[in-house]
């Protein structure tokens, strides 16, 4: 066992916990593990869980309610939480949002791009060669830009 993380947690479904996470390491590849289940609750090193996140997101962004009026839902809810982390979950919020667009994003160019490849009447080999180049070339023009 590499060390025992023992942290205070709060989400909806569940209200405030304490958690008591051992950290283990595996000694031929120096690779660390954590509790794996606990992380689909809550970010790495965060306090609240997603849940919470995407309340107080969705409360300020869609809803626009103000932070004095989500914080008083949320303790309505048994979670108790500043003004100042409602916005602070708010603009964490908006920010995985952006990185779970982008990465939707670069899935469905994939898709296409090889959607289009493949219906083109090739040979197995040629359109391996064909793959391998446009991905090489996407990646260049990702890269720069």
């Amino acid at each position: 066992m590499f060390k025992t993380k023992e942290r205070e947690m709060i989400t909806l479904h569940i209200g405030r916990f304490r958690s008591q996470e051992k950290i283990w390491n595996c000694e031929d590849c120096r690779r660390i593990y954590g509790f794996e289940e606990l992380r689909l609750l809550v970010p790495f090193g965060g306090n609240f869980g997603y849940d919470v996140f995407v309340y107080a997101g969705r409360a300020l962004c869609v809803r626009h309610r103000r932070s004095q009026e989500i914080r008083d839902e949320l303790a309505a809810q048994t979670v108790q939480i500043s003004s100042i982390e409602v916005e602070d979950l708010g603009t964490r919020f908006l920010m995985y949002l952006a990185i779970a667009y982008r990465q939707a994003a670069r899935h469905q160019a994939r898709a296409i791009f090889e959607r289009r490849i493949h219906s083109s009447s090739r040979c197995n080999l040629c359109w391996e060669r064909t793959v391998a180049h446009e991905r090489l070339r996407l990646h260049h023009r990702n890269r720069y830009e």
